[in-house]
């Protein structure tokens, strides 16, 4: 399992993740194939969350991850920096891992684009802080 993010273009979120195992066998294929090659990574705090929350799906997908990124203290500051600018709007309860604002810490820090579903999309373009894609739109840009 690399944590590097050479070759990765794309970091997807929990809801990117629970979007994938709930596609169709050609659609989900293609994320598969992204997630074995390393071009598509998950945060180490994402995958964690991602296994307690959905314990099958993550059965289902765990051979294709090849790249979780472990969380450096600089994606702390990026994550800290991101809630304050954002406000409130964050608080999610008392049991929030933050895995959303981790993930968004990454992908402004290493210049990533953050891959998620489509109801979670506008959440991101709202903090202004990273480049963001839904699967449906990434999808339709790699079959072209």
């Amino acid at each position: 399992m690399s944590s590097g993010l050479d070759g990765c273009s794309h970091i997807v979120d929990t809801r990117g993740l629970l979007a994938i195992a709930d596609m169709g066998t050609n659609e989900k294929a293609a994320f598969k194939a992204a997630l074995k090659d390393g071009s598509i990574a998950v945060p180490a705090v994402v995958w964690r969350e991602f296994e307690d929350l959905y314990e099958e799906e993550a059965a289902e997908l765990e051979p294709y991850i090849t790249k979780k990124i472990r969380i450096k203290p600089a994606y702390n500051v990026g994550a800290a920096s991101i809630a304050d600018s954002a406000g409130t709007m964050l608080t999610q309860g008392p049991y929030d891992s933050h895995a959303d604002l981790f993930t968004a810490s990454i992908c402004q820090i290493e210049g990533r684009t953050l891959l998620t579903s489509e109801d979670q999309a506008p959440y991101y373009k709202k903090l202004q802080c990273c480049s963001v894609i839904d699967l449906d739109d990434w999808l339709s840009a790699e079959n072209e």
